[in-house]
């Protein structure tokens, strides 16, 4: 097997393990599969932001590389965090269905109030 097969066999058994721990540690929901097929758009978050990060500090910003990539770290994690958290556990909203998985509020509408507070009684 070469170094090349091997590598991406490793990249997707990462990807596939990191998808299952966030499920079932991190997030605490059951794992489907629209969530794993979704759930690369966070590493693509990762990969973007950071590499953007580093170049506009390196290019612009005249900062050596050893800390823009640290730098760029620092900025893509939280929102790596963020986008598995929205994948994870709002899939609903990244498809477009109309259900948010919330439960419906106890609170009546403001409707529903404005018709008890008229003073009109049935």
């Amino acid at each position: 097997m070469s170094s090349r097969t091997s590598s991406r066999l490793r990249s997707r058994f990462r990807c596939r393990t990191c998808c299952l721990l966030n499920c079932y540690y991190t997030f605490r929901v059951p794992p489907t599969l629209l969530k794993f097929l979704l759930y690369p758009l966070s590493n693509l978050t990762n990969l973007a932001l950071s590499a953007a990060a580093v170049y506009t500090l390196v290019e612009y910003a005249r900062v050596d590389s050893r800390i823009a990539t640290f730098a760029g770290g620092v900025v893509a994690v939280p929102a790596t965090f963020f986008v598995s958290r929205l994948v994870l556990t709002r899939t609903s909203l990244v498809v477009g269905r109309s259900g948010s998985g919330r439960q419906a509020s106890k609170e009546p509408s403001s409707a529903a109030r404005r018709s008890r507070s008229s003073g009109y009684s049935c």
